[in-house]
């Protein structure tokens, strides 16, 4: 369910806090599985303007064993 997985991001993002994009990135992927019972799943995080010289500084995960 697209939807409730996108509203559940948005709420992790407004209760939580974290100085580094990759923090961020691995909690919410934690969450998401537990969660949604998502065996596997890549998740692309970015935070534009954190860095001057670049549009956008980011990180990609893959968390679980695909099928």
């Amino acid at each position: 369910d697209y939807a409730a997985i996108s509203e559940r991001v948005a709420a992790f993002a407004g209760e939580h806090a974290f100085a580094l994009v990759e923090t961020f990135a691995e909690r919410l992927a934690a969450t998401l599985r537990e969660e949604f019972g998502i065996a596997w799943l890549a998740l692309t995080v970015r935070k534009p303007g954190a860095v001057a010289s670049a549009s956008a500084v980011g990180v990609r995960i893959t968390r679980g064993e695909p099928s």
